[in-house]
């Protein structure tokens, strides 16, 4: 009897979830006689995607596990459902349940919609689905009479969409934590400490939370996508006298770490406060989110600069994290997880197989404010006498040192004995004396990141190009040279500038970032922080000089110091360098320092200035300082801010989730499988014509012949183009490349026209007279083409950065922005 009562619950069960559920088995297991056994074997086939919820009720209604017979006599204990939803996760999938995830991953992370909205449009789409799957039944039926087949076997086909499985947000999340196919990593809470807040006229206790995404869960889910794995296999490594990337600097070159474990990975981290409201309302400073992120410095810079390869690492309210001082306890996990990977490696299970996975951490990406608080040093320079990071120079002869040779710098082994001695004081409460101690070195205590090996406290936290010149000395210096060339001297006027910004014909590379805002009158006069982005004012730097060469004299002392200053931040900002580049650096620095003083003696010393001399050993050592910029970090708040939030209750968590489904989507693949254009989408080609390539290139054919390693061909139909993006690379016919060095002296070359065969893009190059002749007025090369042509494919080309071409006096000019070399003037 109790068989009998299992079987037709059994049945009662999963007829409410399949039609004609009873039918089938009636009809499949009548004359079987293991009925019981057969049933419930079939239903296990049958009912797959609800196999856990079945085993559930069986468990709770029966306690006889009627599945396994032999074991009847066995007494089972009954189990938890929590525990055996841990236990049995969702690690298979339909194809359909899995298009049904990404549709709706899609639109949480793709689109700012409530929750509420994202319901309604699950639910509209069901019923239209529904709608679209009954007339195509109906039409099946229709087609099978038409041939005098009995359409009764339409009937019995079972078709559903599924997607009403995930028509709210409760079963969505339940789903992505527990599908196996799907890379979705949940944020973990972690408390940070117990705030006091009135609640109807009670004083209760409220716990400060944060929330981080562990990272070797992380790390495995990007481990997981192919092309980052091609990343681990081969390194990047440099095989001349460049550097292209942080592998090529010392640090890594010269780590018995990284000598030992090639593969190893190499962990940049950065750290940064975001407003999330608006900056002016009433609610200004009360969401602000403390963000912290990390990407694999493995991956090649090209494709690590996108947004979705760089990895969100944890988030807490600034004031949780600040107040309590609990930054120590948000990170604890990412420091124990890298201390793991840097000792006996972490064993991860990477597409089936286990590898042993190794890394440490290499740079910490931040500005000033936000280094400092995270590696415990003062944040605000006024409260130490020794107020650089690097460095042990005193505040009040900071200004009179214009090379690096000239400080004494930090050693891990001395800041340690320091904040051994701090410890010690706090300890013996002796808080007159850590005071003292504290402010003459400018330490407030232990970071908890000198508790990774192979890791320097005083090298890793590395000064940020951007924050250094671009929002500190270059705004600060145009002011002060904008005040002297208007009001001073009166060469021009701000509206004939502003006027000529405007109308300036820029190149396409400086169309995205060209400046937006004008020049100030006030800004100017009291020499305070010219308002443009970042990116505008390195566009800035560049069309500056085209726009006031022909106003100012060629002496101008402020003038060519200005330019020095130009020079600097180009080539920080370059793609690649050498030890030669370090060299011309450090004296640019040096001349720039020095007479930026004498000619504005009254203007007050930015700290950052001294920050630059600290530049040319960080080249040397983390390769090149354009890949130690927080820009492409500070573009990742970008993606936070833009969520439309409505509920400000547990802002970090909502964030933290919204990241990580965004993450998981952009990691899935169609069919189950992990993406396999995660790091690069493809080539962008432009609409253009087809050409027969003989017939308009007759004198590049032979070289084409020898280029693509293809056989020439009377009729060679070739696609040609006026534009296309390799690799982020945006090459359009008009833009100049280098086409080598002599002497260190570039030589040209301007790109006529862009050809692509059987997928590979080859460029029409017109040859310039080289070595080309440098107007150090306006810091442009002059370029006087040639009638020469020569054809070079992208990848045989050895400089690849395309440059903007500018007509100037009547003459094409072009700055060599990415470029390992400068002349000195």
């Amino acid at each position: 009897m109790e068989a009998e009562n299992f079987v037709c619950n059994l049945c009662c069960y999963a007829s409410s979830h399949f039609e004609e559920f009873s039918k089938h088995f009636v009809r499949k297991h009548k004359n079987d006689p293991n009925f019981i056994v057969s049933c419930a074997i079939d239903a296990c086939e049958f009912t797959t995607r609800r196999w856990n919820t079945f085993k559930v009720h069986v468990h709770r209604k029966h306690k006889i596990d009627y599945l396994c017979p032999q074991q009847n006599a066995q007494q089972h204990e009954p189990m938890n459902v929590d525990e055996l939803n841990e236990c049995v996760p969702f690690d298979k999938q339909d194809e359909l349940t899995h298009h049904n995830a990404l549709y709706t991953m899609a639109l949480e992370a793709n689109y700012n919609i409530s929750q509420t909205a994202i319901d309604h449009v699950i639910s509209s789409t069901c019923t239209l689905l529904d709608a679209q799957l009954n007339y195509f039944k109906r039409q099946l039926k229709e087609a099978l009479e038409l041939r005098n087949i009995a359409p009764d076997v339409v009937d019995s086909i079972n078709v559903s969409h599924m997607l009403d499985e995930l028509n709210n947000s409760t079963k969505r999340y339940n789903f992505y934590d527990r599908c196996a196919d799907l890379p979705y990593v949940k944020p973990e809470e972690v408390v940070l400490g117990i705030k006091h807040v009135t609640k109807h006229n009670q004083l209760v206790d409220v716990e400060r939370v944060g929330y981080f995404i562990p990272f070797a869960k992380s790390l495995n889910k990007l481990l997981e996508l192919p092309e980052v794995q091609q990343c681990f296999l081969r390194p990047q490594l440099s095989t001349d006298d460049f550097m292209y990337d942080i592998c090529d600097g010392e640090f890594i070159r010269n780590s018995p770490f990284f000598q030992q474990n090639p593969n190893a990975i190499q962990v940049i981290l950065n750290t940064d406060d975001v407003e999330i409201v608006n900056p002016l309302g009433s609610h200004i400073k009360k969401h602000k989110l403390t963000m912290f992120y990390f990407t694999i410095a493995n991956i090649p810079p090209q494709y690590r600069s996108k947004l979705h390869v760089i990895q969100l690492l944890a988030i807490a309210k600034t004031n949780d994290v600040r107040v309590e001082k609990k930054v120590d306890v948000l990170l604890n996990d990412f420091v124990t997880t890298l201390n793991e990977m840097s000792s006996n490696g972490i064993h991860m299970s990477v597409n089936g197989q286990v590898e042993n996975i190794r890394g440490a951490l290499v740079v910490v990406t931040a500005d000033t404010l936000a280094a400092n608080w995270l590696g415990k040093y003062k944040e605000g320079v006024a409260f130490a006498l020794k107020n650089c990071r690097n460095c042990e120079i005193l505040g009040t002869n900071i200004k009179n040192v214009y090379l690096d040779y000239e400080c004494s710098l930090r050693t891990d082994e001395k800041h340690n004995e320091q904040c051994e001695f701090l410890e010690q004081l706090k300890e013996a409460h002796s808080k007159g004396t850590f005071k003292y101690w504290s402010k003459m070195w400018g330490i407030n205590g232990k970071s908890c990141l000198m508790k990774l090996t192979n890791f320097s406290i005083t090298s890793g936290l590395v000064q940020d190009p951007m924050h250094v010149f671009l929002e500190g000395i270059l705004p600060k210096e145009l002011s002060s040279l904008l005040f002297h060339l208007v009001f001073t001297q009166k060469l021009f006027t701000l509206k004939w500038l502003n006027g000529k910004i405007r109308s300036f014909n820029y190149s396409y590379l400086h169309m995205k970032n060209k400046p937006e805002e004008t020049f100030e009158k006030g800004d100017v006069e009291n020499c305070t922080h010219i308002k443009q982005s970042s990116s505008a004012l390195h566009t800035l730097c560049q069309i500056l000089p085209l726009i006031l060469g022909p106003k100012v004299e060629m002496d101008n002392e402020h003038w060519i110091n200005f330019l020095r200053l130009v020079q600097i931040v180009l080539l920080c900002l370059s793609s690649y360098c050498n030890r030669e580049t370090a060299s011309v650096l450090r004296i640019l620095i040096g001349l720039y320092l020095r007479i930026s003083r004498r000619l504005y003696p009254k203007a007050s010393f930015v700290p950052k200035k001294h920050y630059m001399l600290h530049l040319p050993k960080q080249m040397l050592k983390y390769g090149p300082i354009k890949h130690h910029s927080c820009m492409r970090f500070e573009a990742k708040h970008g993606f936070f801010k833009a969520k439309k939030i409505r509920n400000f209750k547990n802002l970090p968590y909502s964030l933290s989730k919204h990241h990580q489904l965004y993450m998981c989507m952009k990691q899935s693949g169609t069919k189950g499988e992990r993406s396999c254009n995660f790091l690069y989408d493809g080539d962008v080609v432009v609409n253009g014509k087809e050409i027969n390539f003989s017939a308009e290139y007759p004198n590049l054919t032979i070289e084409m012949a020898t280029v693509s390693q293809k056989n020439v061909q009377d009729e060679w139909p070739m696609y040609k183009t006026e534009s296309v993006t390799i690799h982020g690379l945006h090459y359009k016919v008009g833009c100049a490349v280098v086409l080598q060095y002599e002497s260190d002296i570039p030589i040209f070359g301007l790109i006529k026209d862009i050809i692509v065969y059987d997928k590979d893009k080859y460029f029409i190059i017109q040859n310039t007279t080289g070595p080309a002749l440098f107007d150090q007025h306006i810091l442009h090369y002059i370029l006087e083409a040639t009638n020469l042509m020569s054809l070079k494919s992208f990848h045989s080309l050895e400089f690849k950065w395309p440059l903007s071409v500018y007509n100037y006096e009547g003459k094409l000019v072009t700055m060599n922005a990415n470029s390992h070399v400068c002349e000195i003037f």
